[in-house]
């Protein structure tokens, strides 16, 4: 006769046995000892507080607060433009009590930029966006912030990609707006604490296409120049700029065409995708 047994999985890290005693009649007891290795431990491997993967996992859960500062209108960004109402302190407040550790302020700086050489931000747009971050960082918040909807999808805004792959002087002049439109935020945001990260664009792409499928590596050529005026812009400003962590995109901010894009130089070394 065939006796079959089961024994449960080891789910826990630890060896564990047993001694199992089988016995017949007329026949000596044997003892057979059953032993099960335990699973193998993952220990998080402990990283350098100055990497991307390191200030990834301290951001935690995110909210992205989409259709407020990015909303805009006949060229111009409004807060409440999209039917949302404006943010207030209880809103972070309510983030973070639902236990978000991180808010994405998109922010759309169209129509409220001067015109060339110094593209001045309007006072007020600026004064507004910065007290909102001010309810993030009082409710313990980190923070994103970035530039939005300036990106060109065949809108005729600002950062318009199309024209600075078709045209050199179409770039220069794109490339001088948005070290002078970084420069500025950067400027008003420059003693904030480590809680604010600033991310250069959104979802940089050609006219409409969101898959580029020809001059691929011109495009994403001209995103990396974009995204080292960016870095360069914030650094040169100092303060807690000259060490906060920066984000940029790819092409559509999509993994898709990562093998085109150059991590730009910084002297902090900590500028993340």
């Amino acid at each position: 006769m065939t006796v079959s047994l089961t024994v449960s999985a080891n789910n826990s890290t630890s060896e564990r046995s047993a001694d199992l005693t089988v016995s017949a009649k007329g026949a000596d007891a044997i003892v057979i000892k059953v032993t099960q290795p335990g699973k193998e431990e993952i220990v998080d491997p402990t990283l350098d507080d100055n990497t991307a993967l390191a200030r990834t996992k301290e951001l935690g859960l995110g909210w992205n607060m989409g259709n407020h500062f990015d909303a805009f209108y006949n060229g111009v960004s409004s807060e409440t433009v999209w039917g949302n109402p404006k943010a207030t302190q209880a809103t972070f407040n309510g983030v973070k009590a639902a236990g978000f550790t991180t808010v994405r302020i998109p922010v759309t700086w169209l129509g409220h930029i001067g015109d060339a050489p110094n593209y001045t931000i309007e006072k007020a747009w600026m004064d507004r966006v910065y007290e909102v971050v001010g309810y993030a960082e009082n409710a313990g918040l980190n923070v994103i912030l970035n530039t939005h909807h300036d990106e060109d999808h065949n809108e005729g805004h600002w950062q318009n990609l199309a024209n600075a792959v078709d045209s050199e002087e179409a770039n220069t002049q794109i490339k001088a707006e948005i070290a002078a439109v970084w420069g500025q935020i950067a400027e008003k945001f420059k003693d904030k604490g480590e809680f604010l990260m600033l991310e250069s664009f959104n979802e940089l792409i050609y006219k409409s296409e969101w898959y580029s499928s020809s001059n691929t590596e011109k495009r994403c050529a001209v995103i990396n120049e974009w995204n080292q005026v960016f870095v360069d812009a914030v650094r040169a400003t100092g303060g807690n700029n000259a060490t906060r962590w920066l984000g940029v995109p790819g092409y559509a901010a999509s993994p898709n065409f990562l093998k085109y894009l150059t991590v730009p130089e910084d002297p902090a070394n900590k500028t993340m995708l």
